[in-house]
Order: C-alpha cells, then structure tokens, then sequence
C-alpha cells in the first residue's frame, strides 16, 4: 500500500477518526453529554445500555467475551460511519473526524469521571436489607415532626440495639448517615450531628437481641 497517497491518508483518517468516536460513543452517547452539560450526570453507558438490550446483562463486567466484542465491534461500525459522514458533510474534510472525535471523547472522559459508582447486585442487594431494616426501626421510633432535634449518636444507639447485627463493621457511622437522609430527607444535620424536625420516640419495645434472634 503507498501510504504516502491522497486516498490512503484519506482512508487513514477516517479509520483514526471512526476509533475515535467509537471509544467515545462507548463511554458517553449523545444524550449524556446534554446532561453534563445541564449539569447531571447519566448513570448508564451506552454500551451497558445496548448490551442489556441485546442479552438481558446490566453491566459489561458481567458479560460474556463474546458479548463484550459484539458490543465493541458495534460502537466501532457507529464511529466509522459517523466519520464518514461527517466528512462528506465537510466537503470531505478528512480531519473532521479526528478533531471532533477528540473534542467528543474529553467530553465523553469528563462524563465517565462524574458517572456515579455502579455497585453490583450483591452490594445492592444487601444496601437495600440495610435501609428496609432501618425503615422498619424508623416508622416506630422516629418521628418526623415540626420541632423535633435528636443526635445521630441517639438514632445510632437506639437502631444498634434493635438490631445488635449492625456493629459498626458492618454499618459504620457515615453509612447510617446516609440512611437516615433517605428516611428524613427534609431534617437537616447541623455540623454537631444535630437533626432538626426529627425525634426520637422512647419506647420500651423488645429488642431483636432481646428475643435472642
């Protein structure tokens, strides 16, 4: 092949160019960039989008390799033609391709940074037991009321002894947290712990531990 020839470089770039956007659309569709850009941040990558379309699988991880290349070799397709046509629209331009596929991939590189954590099923599985444990304790000793002010110490006392499983090995303090905002997203934390409109009720209740469960 004579790499030197206006057809080759032709050929060469759009084959760069079509590599290019094919690694950017992977990570980051269209879409998602209008939500950057909106400031939010899509929670799914094309490719985990047309993969679970495909065969039913959520995340690529959890793909066959089959699987993962039938994907790759279909984003590479939509690259290429995307630099193909995108060159015949600029009259041929044969460094449209190059240029704009980078400008798309940082795009695409800041969208994958911002993406938020994906967590596999058994980690959800078990976040889910977490907050409908804590749902249970809090719809008969937490009041969200006007006026209300507990301590997070409090909410951890009360919980962890309802529930002696959640030692802070397996539930530390940030992570109770966290559940306690999904439960009472409209109580405020002050910088000492403080929660406002949120109460703790006393109850002389059995514990779980109490019924040696």
């Amino acid at each position: 092949f004579d790499f030197t020839g206006e057809e080759s470089a032709f050929n060469l770039s759009t084959v760069a160019g079509g590599a290019l956007w094919a690694v950017a659309l992977y990570f980051a569709s269209p879409v998602s960039v209008l939500l950057l850009f909106l400031g939010r941040t899509d929670s799914e990558r094309p490719s985990d989008w047309v993969l679970k379309k495909a065969t039913g699988i959520n995340k690529m991880e959890d793909a066959s390799v089959g699987a993962q290349v039938a994907v790759a070799t279909w984003f590479a397709i939509c690259g290429v033609a995307i630099a193909v046509l995108g060159e015949s629209a600029f009259g041929g331009d044969s460094t449209w391709g190059i240029s704009a596929g980078v400008g798309f991939l940082t795009i695409a590189g800041v969208s994958e940074l911002g993406r938020p954590k994906r967590i596999d099923a058994a980690t959800l599985s078990k976040l889910e037991a977490q907050y409908d444990d804590f749902c249970i304790f809090a719809s008969t000793r937490l009041s969200r009321s006007a006026g209300g002010r507990v301590h997070q110490t409090e909410i951890s006392k009360a919980f962890r002894s309802a529930y002696p499983a959640y030692t802070e090995d397996v539930l530390d303090e940030m992570e109770l947290r966290s559940l306690i905002a999904n439960f009472a997203p409209s109580s405020e934390r002050s910088p000492r712990g403080y929660y406002k409109n949120l109460s703790l009720i006393q109850t002389n209740r059995t514990s779980v531990k109490d019924l040696g469960l």
